[in-house]
């Protein structure tokens, strides 16, 4: 089964502490409506529970919700989804999604990878360290490199 991305998002905030809908809905900056439907699909997944007006995870369920998460299915839909978004943003925002087609030579190339490994492995190292830092105040990071070659091959295959 695909986890839409608010359902991720929302189990990504409750994996932090038990929360009401309206604190979930004002953590991320999504619309009550929308966090209360979400929270309801995912409660007839057996994957959230509520408890005294506060939803929290069904941990007896953790390796569910870790095979959802990790679907290939879903994360192509949350990647689809967050590009998506940055490309309607990209109309307002020179930063939302940048595209550049470039010739590199191969020493270019080889200094191009070096340095998205670098990057990668700094956002590694700020995931891998636990935050409190609350939905809406995150950043997402997305960067990759592809072949023209496959690109065209995909576009007319």
């Amino acid at each position: 089964m695909t986890l839409s991305p608010t359902a991720r998002f929302i189990l990504e905030s409750l994996s932090i502490e038990e929360k009401t809908c309206e604190e979930i809905s004002f953590e991320l900056g999504i619309p009550n409506k929308l966090v209360f439907f979400a929270i309801e699909q995912l409660k007839l997944m057996n994957i959230v529970e509520l408890n005294q007006n506060r939803y929290k995870i069904n941990i007896n369920q953790k390796s569910k919700i870790i095979e959802m998460l990790n679907s290939k299915k879903s994360k192509k839909f949350e990647v689809k989804s967050i590009l998506d978004a940055a490309k309607e943003k990209n109309e307002s925002d020179a930063e939302a999604l940048n595209i550049s087609k470039v010739f590199l030579t191969k020493e270019e190339l080889e200094i191009t990878k070096g340095l998205l490994n670098q990057l990668n492995s700094f956002l590694n190292d700020k995931r891998s360290k636990k935050s409190n830092i609350k939905g809406k105040a995150k950043h997402i990071f997305y960067w990759g490199r592809q072949s023209y070659q496959d690109v065209v091959s995909y576009l007319y295959n």
